[in-house]
């Protein structure tokens, strides 16, 4: 339990820096006839720089509120425990990252089926799944606008592209596989900057399994 609620910690953390890059960039832009040009809303997501990792830990951090959640036995512990993981997936939105999009939704799902199997308190269940329609009303009606504007920016090849260097980098994995079966290319290698690089980052292949 205290490693769960030191991940949860960690996931509100998360929460507050992309809270905060998101306010910083939409605040001056809100008015701002041009909040569709592509460059404005580029702007979002060279700013934020750590927007894929911040995706990644809150992927991570979400499903702890939704334990605790369902093990408050008081109700106020309840639905606070459950707003938190509402507002660990909004945030997780607010990134921009297609892990979010995708794997963050499905996982919403999940810890939302967890959540409600097998607890008594009907009438708290009810609450918070208000809470979540409501929530997601309320979000969309606040910064539905510029958060849609985000997507079409961050997906205009489409989901991904194969252009992309993680899908470079996903087909070199299976080359640096057959030709280092034993021991890899090695941490320290710089072989694979030809596809990505940036500073302060190891070689990696961008993808779990590889």
């Amino acid at each position: 339990d205290y490693f769960l609620l030191s991940m949860m910690l960690l996931g509100l953390l998360c929460a507050a820096v992309v809270i905060r890059s998101f306010l910083q960039w939409l605040i001056p832009n809100i008015l701002d006839p041009e909040l569709q040009n592509a460059w404005k809303l580029h702007e979002y997501l060279i700013t934020n720089t750590y927007r894929n990792t911040i995706a990644t830990l809150l992927i991570m951090c979400m499903p702890c509120a939704f334990y605790f959640a369902k093990r408050a036995s008081i109700a106020l512990f309840e639905v606070g425990f459950f707003l938190i993981g509402l507002l660990l997936y909004v945030t997780m939105i607010l990134t921009v990252a297609r892990t979010a999009f995708i794997f963050g939704s499905l996982l919403l799902i999940i810890c939302v089926v967890y959540y409600l199997h097998g607890k008594r308190s009907i009438w708290i269940k009810c609450l918070n799944i208000l809470l979540l329609i409501g929530g997601i009303m309320c979000v969309l009606a606040a910064i539905g606008e510029p958060l849609l504007a985000l997507l079409k920016v961050r997906m205009k090849d489409g989901l991904i592209s194969a252009e992309e260097a993680r899908v470079k980098l996903l087909l070199q994995s299976f080359t640096d596989f057959r030709n280092h079966p034993l021991f890899g290319i090695g941490i320290t290698s710089t072989s694979n900057n030809e596809f990505y690089t940036s500073p302060g980052c190891i070689c990696w292949y961008h993808m779990y399994f590889p």
